[in-house]
C-alpha cells in the first residue's frame, strides 16, 4: 500500500478566521456534491478553545478549493448541553433520505475530566447548516463503554447500521496514557444501538489510544484507518483490513509523517474515500488539525 500525499488544501489562517473558527481544521469529512465536487467539513476551534463546524468545496478535478463557507455549519451547544464544549465530526450518513452528522459531544464539567457523548444533527444540505437531533443520544454504561465515548462513524450493510467508535476504559493505564480503543455497536434504525466489543487489538505502550476510524470496502475487502498513539507519543495513522466486518487484521499502513513541515509530527484524522476509482485520503498533521487539512491519493494497493 502507497499513498502518494498531495499536499495541503486547506487551513485556517488569518484571512479566513473569526471569532468561531480562530483555529485549527480538525477531523476532516467530505460528502460528494458531484461527479467532481466534495464538500469539507471539518472542526474549528473558537476563540475558547470549543470545537464548532466549518465547511469548505473542492473541486478534486482542478484540485483547488472553490468556495469557503464564512458562516459556522453549526455551533456548539451551551450550559449543560451535551456538546457545550465542542463537536468532534465522525461521520455523515444518510438515513430515510436525511443526512446526519454523528458525532463526539465534548463536556468539560467544572472541576473534572473531560468526556465525550456521541450525538447527531440533521445536515440540511441546501441551507449548508446542521441541527442537534436532541431525540438521539450515546453514552456509556457500565459494562462495554465505561468512562467516555469519542468519534463514531457508520456504515450501512445488509440493512444494518455499523458504527465503530472510541471507548475509554480508563484516563490512566498505569503508564500516564489513556486506554481508549475502538468498538463496535449495530443498529437496525441508526438510533437503537447494540453494544458489542472492541474491534482492534490494542498493545500497552505502543497503541493504547485509538480515535477517528474510518471504513471503507474497496476491492472486496473491509478497510479501516484510525488514528493511534502509545505512551504520551504523537498520533500516527494505523490500517486493518477484514472480510466480515467483525474480525479485524492489523496491517502495515505505509502512511508516514514528513521529513518536514506541517505533517512532519503528526498524522491523524484520517478520512478515505473514492472518486474516479482511486482512494483519496483527507488528514491532519501536527498539532491535531491546527497546522490543516492534507489530502493523498492511493498509488499503490
Amino acid at each position: 500500500m502507497k499513498w502518494k500525499k498531495l499536499g495541503k488544501i486547506f487551513e485556517i489562517d488569518e484571512k479566513n478566521k473569526k471569532n468561531w473558527n480562530a483555529s485549527h481544521s480538525a477531523n476532516p469529512v467530505c460528502i460528494k456534491l458531484n461527479s467532481d465536487e466534495i464538500r469539507v467539513y471539518f472542526s474549528t476551534r473558537d476563540t475558547e478553545g470549543k470545537s464548532n463546524v466549518g465547511s469548505f468545496d473542492y473541486s478534486m478535478k482542478e484540485n483547488k478549493i472553490i468556495d469557503i463557507n464564512e458562516k459556522p455549519v453549526m455551533l456548539h451547544g451551551s450550559g449543560e448541553e451535551v456538546d457545550s464544549s465542542g463537536i468532534g465530526i465522525g461521520n455523515i450518513i444518510e438515513i430515510l433520505d436525511e443526512k446526519y452528522m454523528y458525532y463526539m459531544a465534548w463536556q468539560v464539567p467544572q472541576g473534572q475530566h473531560w468526556r465525550g457523548d456521541i450525538a447527531r444533527a440533521k445536515l440540511d444540505l441546501e441551507n449548508n447548516v446542521m441541527v442537534r437531533d436532541d431525540d438521539f443520544l450515546m453514552t456509556v454504561n457500565n459494562d462495554i463503554d465505561k468512562v467516555s465515548l469519542s468519534y463514531p462513524f457508520l456504515i450501512k450493510e445488509n440493512n444494518s447500521y455499523y458504527m465503530w467508535y472510541g471507548s475509554t476504559d480508563t484516563w490512566d493505564f498505569g503508564n500516564g496514557e489513556m486506554l481508549h480503543i475502538i468498538n463496535l455497536a449495530i443498529s437496525e434504525d441508526g438510533e437503537k444501538f447494540d453494544k458489542r466489543k472492541k474491534c482492534i487489538p490494542y498493545e500497552i505502550g505502543k497503541a493504547q489510544a485509538f480515535s477517528r476510524p474510518v471504513v471503507i470496502k474497496w476491492k472486496d475487502k473491509w478497510r479501516m484507518w484510525y488514528s493511534y498513539r502509545g505512551n504520551k507519543d504523537k498520533y500516527k495513522i494505523g490500517y486493518a483490513e477484514a472480510d466480515n466486518l467483525d474480525k479485524w487484521e492489523v496491517k502495515e499502513s505505509n502512511f508516514y509523517c514528513s521529513e518536514s513541515g506541517w505533517d512532519s509530527e503528526m498524522v491523524c484524522y484520517p478520512y478515505v474515500f473514492e472518486y474516479n476509482d482511486k482512494l483519496y485520503m483527507l488528514y491532519n498533521g501536527n498539532g491535531y488539525g491546527k497546522t490543516g487539512i492534507g489530502l493523498a491519493v492511493l498509488e499503490e494497493e
